[in-house]
């Protein structure tokens, strides 16, 4: 049974180095993660990185030849190997990737003999597992974390780039289980997007694909999709691009041109006016002339959240 446990929680950190590809969307259930089945991990030579885009080089410091970057969340294999640069007042270790490829990397970077897990409800976060050592910061729901320390009903966790770090309590504050993480890892993604727009269109996919029992995070993608929701609506006398490399044109015509840029997607725009409708290929929709920072021009309605409906 202790060997099976320890596949499990392995196979559950080894997901997010491929949460590129979608799962199969089986439903199962979320258990809550018991310090019984946490103490059962053997993580004595397993890293995780806590910082995006980490360089792997072929020798400790960084001028070492680089080789590939470490995502944040990807699970590594620590070999045993450190050097000491009083130069850089850095310490590399020697990893391997799950690829095989082997390298240095910034130690600091990484959290040693850890685990990926993900808070699943805001919880309070202390300098000690000690209750007077309360700080006045929180994990939230949803925010990534690799696990470092068990103590008890104490864990010890590294936040990405340790903006935060810690000891929290109550082990049904996080969860290991692969659904969630994955849930976890898209979230985070969505809410990096440039804008409310991109962020609303990205939750929505989530929304769309995964249903509402696959995780117990499906409900926090549902909540945030209302929120930034509402961010989006605009009044009439605003626009939002809804495709990328927009042209703002000088006159309102496909052929007019001079362009003079390319708007990205979810920029908002001031309306001026309403121009005339014109049907482009299969589309059929209105010129707006638009004002984006500083810059008059005319768009499209085609690609904005002013589109036509037939």
């Amino acid at each position: 049974m202790r060997h099976l446990l320890i596949a499990l929680v392995i196979g559950t950190i080894g997901l997010v180095t491929f949460l590129s590809v979608r799962p199969t969307h089986q439903i199962t259930d979320t258990p809550e993660a018991p310090s019984a089945l946490i103490d059962t991990i053997d993580r004595q030579h397993v890293g995780i990185c806590v910082w995006d885009h980490s360089g792997l080089r072929e020798s400790p410091g960084k001028r070492g030849t680089y080789i590939t970057p470490v995502y944040f969340g990807e699970q590594v294999e620590l070999l045993g190997e450190s050097q000491y640069l009083p130069a850089e007042k850095r310490t590399y270790i020697k990893i391997r990737l799950a690829d095989g490829k082997e390298g240095w990397v910034n130690q600091y970077l990484f959290a040693e003999k850890a685990f990926l897990a993900v808070i699943t409800k805001s919880t309070d976060i202390y300098r000690r597992p000690d209750f007077m050592t309360l700080k006045d910061e929180k994990f939230e729901e949803g925010e990534i974390v690799a696990v470092a320390e068990v103590r008890n009903d104490w864990i010890k966790v590294i936040g990405e780039k340790h903006h935060k770090s810690g000891w929290i309590t109550a082990s049904e504050a996080f969860s290991i289980h692969p659904n969630d993480i994955l849930i976890a890892r898209l979230y985070r993604d969505a809410m990096n997007k440039e804008n409310a727009y991109q962020q609303e269109k990205a939750l929505q996919e989530i929304a769309i694909t995964y249903r509402q029992d696959f995780s117990q995070l499906t409900q926090l993608v549902q909540n945030t999709l209302q929120e930034v929701g509402l961010r989006t609506i605009l009044p009439e006398d605003k626009l939002y691009i809804t495709s990328s490399n927009v042209n703002l044109r000088a006159l309102p015509r496909k052929d007019s041109g001079q362009v003079l840029r390319a708007l990205d997607e979810g920029t908002i725009c001031a309306v001026l006016d309403k121009g005339k409708r014109e049907p482009i290929g299969n589309m059929d929709d209105y010129w707006y002339q638009v004002e984006y920072e500083g810059e008059k021009g005319w768009v499209y309605g085609y690609y904005t959240s002013k589109k036509q409906t037939p």
